[in-house]
């Protein structure tokens, strides 16, 4: 009788050693993976105030420098820019991105103190219908929303009769090569200016994109290599590149852009007829060509991540329009009356699931359906 209650309390005794042991360990390696974690994910320290050269406070003339200094210290996931031209119907289309699809939670603009992890600017030049200077009414919008990034540099002339939304038509070369120009010298200015950020993003202004479901498939996706957008075959070469609409790129393949020797030489030369050759070898008369270009030779193999036409597409025109439906991310080729239509269409959920993509040869590709 003695023996078997030694023998209970020697067994009550072992099994309260081992949930100690258990807890001792447990407590441990939760503080182990918490120390981890914070080492991880912890913020990078704090950014020196930026080193202006004169172009760039030109460039950042309707961004105030406590905003400058804001924006260095947000550490976004993604920056955005907006090719756009100093003029009236391109001014309207900017103000109805920024009351619709940059209305989001998650986009940074100056109502919330530029909070949110994607940072939106318009990417302007000098008009020449402005003899090459800025119209007032550029320098009021820019002082109101201090989204605008005024490149010291001439916007193209456009030489055609094309009008917003047609597709298979140019605005003419120096207008085409304007462009190009444009994206570079953002590009170069931004990743200098946010040495933080992850990703670079061009769009156009007639677009709309279902910005929280962009983020939610954003964040899924790898930070190393990306080149992500409607990504199709170049006509004249092997080579593959993501359509201007909206493409996003990962840090280091915009900065391996940027490195090209031949594009370096040529982006501050003016345009001219004699000269078009050097630009059309390049493909600068088409400014998303040119990225899949510049990339493909240098040798640079970016993770392609490809877009099928239930969620990257046109919504009117003749090519790559497709029905407008809860799969469509990003909408081109949209009208003004559009904009609102759109933004109420897709509303605003408390949660988004990001997208599946599947591997294919190499390449990531995002499907449609339900997420």
């Amino acid at each position: 009788m003695v023996g078997q209650i030694l023998s209970r309390r020697g067994l009550i005794l072992v099994c309260l050693t081992f949930v100690a042991i258990l807890l001792i360990f447990s407590t441990r390696s939760k503080r182990i993976v918490r120390e981890a974690s914070q080492a991880s994910f912890s913020a990078p320290p704090p950014l020196p105030e930026f080193d202006y050269t004169e172009k760039d406070r030109e460039s950042l003339q309707y961004v105030p420098p406590d905003v400058v200094r804001a924006w260095r210290e947000r550490n976004f996931l993604v920056m955005l820019g907006v090719l756009s031209p100093d003029n009236a119907v391109r001014r309207r289309r900017r103000h109805l991105q920024r009351l619709t699809c940059w209305q989001y939670q998650g986009v940074a603009r100056r109502s919330n103190n530029f909070t949110g992890d994607l940072l939106v600017t318009f990417v302007l030049a000098r008009h020449p219908d402005h003899n090459y200077t800025h119209s007032p009414q550029l320098v009021e919008e820019g002082l109101r929303w201090q989204d605008i990034i005024a490149l010291p540099i001439k916007e193209g002339r456009v030489s055609t009769n094309k009008v917003i939304g047609q597709d298979g038509r140019y605005w003419g070369p120096d207008a085409e090569i304007g462009m190009s120009r444009k994206m570079y010298k953002w590009f170069s200015l931004m990743l200098r200016l946010l040495p933080n950020v992850n990703y670079v993003a061009k769009s156009d202004d007639d677009m709309f994109v279902h910005t929280p479901q962009y983020l939610a498939d954003l964040r899924a996706l790898p930070r190393r290599r990306l080149y992500w957008g409607n990504i199709v075959n170049a006509r004249f070469m092997p080579l593959l590149f993501a359509t201007g609409g909206l493409y996003t790129a990962s840090r280091e393949v915009v900065e391996q852009f940027l490195t090209y020797e031949p594009l370096k030489k040529l982006v501050d030369v003016p345009y001219s007829k004699e000269r078009e050759d050097e630009f059309t070898s390049l493909y600068m008369q088409h400014e998303d060509l040119l990225m899949g270009r510049v990339l493909y030779e240098m040798g640079y193999q970016p993770l392609f991540v490809g877009e099928p036409m239930c969620r990257f597409h046109n919504l009117h025109g003749k090519g790559w329009v497709g029905p407008l439906s809860h799969s469509s991310l990003m909408i081109h080729n949209v009208k003004e009356e559009e904009y609102a239509q759109l933004r109420e269409y897709f509303g605003e959920k408390k949660q988004y699931r990001p997208s599946r993509f599947k591997v294919r040869r190499g390449r990531l590709y995002a499907t449609c359906g339900k997420r």
